[in-house]
């Protein structure tokens, strides 16, 4: 009878542990996007693409497409990515970046809140999940706050690597040519005095593709051998 007294204990905790996991991992989540989603709109973008463990719903032209795919790079990622409205190229990004950790400032002021209004000093069960819900997600608002690049370009690393002009058009200018390549069409060229940069270095597949679709093979290739002498910047799956 202990036995089974403390087998049924450990289940209870792993259980509580584990939904405080996903609680917290969820909501922090979902309000980290939906306030990147406001951010956007009032910074003049728009939804591109959302991609969530095998699901992906892109925005065709304001057409909704829905997928599925068992391939690994969707899967193992989350990712929700914007396009300048009306293909605009000077746009600043910013406040889709800062508007997601807008969203986890809300998160942990709601887990306070739960926290505050549940008696805390009697420790009761409401007051111990807002806790450890609150701990859980912080995880997430922990990997958008690291200023390097993993899986993908997260909150802080974006914030960094569009912090000058030059990079902020280039930023634009690639979910644009997604955004044309998605939709059929052809790819905006762009000029850069230098492609040392993370998105910059990416616009030189774009400038390649548009020589290639005129006709232009040798041209494009020039854009090929700079990709080649900056490809440290250049991400590996792109």
């Amino acid at each position: 009878r202990e036995v089974f007294t403390k087998q049924r204990v450990l289940s209870n905790q792993f259980a509580f542990y584990l939904l405080s996991l996903l609680l917290g991992v969820v909501i922090v989540t979902v309000l980290h996007n939906i306030c990147k989603i406001i951010g956007a709109y009032i910074g003049g973008y728009k939804i591109l693409y959302f991609n969530c463990f095998g699901l992906r719903i892109e925005n065709h032209e304001n057409k909704l497409k829905v997928k599925f795919s068992l391939s690994l790079d969707y899967l193992l990622t989350t990712s929700l990515r914007f396009v300048s409205k009306d293909e605009k190229e000077e746009r600043n990004p910013l406040p889709i970046f800062l508007s997601g950790f807008a969203g986890d400032l809300l998160f942990i002021g709601i887990c306070l809140l739960i926290f505050f209004l549940n008696n805390p000093q009697k420790g009761t069960l409401l007051s111990y999940y807002s806790i450890y819900v609150l701990l859980y997600g912080l995880s997430v608002t922990l990997y958008e706050l690291l200023p390097v690049r993993q899986d993908e370009a997260n909150d802080m690393y974006n914030i960094i690597r569009t912090h000058n002009e030059e990079d902020r058009i280039a930023y634009n200018l690639y979910y644009i040519n997604i955004s044309r390549e998605m939709n059929g069409k052809d790819p905006i060229r762009h000029d850069f005095e230098n492609y040392e940069s993370f998105y910059r270095s990416q616009i030189l597949y774009f400038n390649y593709l548009d020589k290639l679709y005129d006709n232009k093979l040798e041209e494009g290739l020039n854009y090929i051998k700079t990709l080649s002498e900056v490809e440290g910047y250049v991400p590996d799956n792109d």
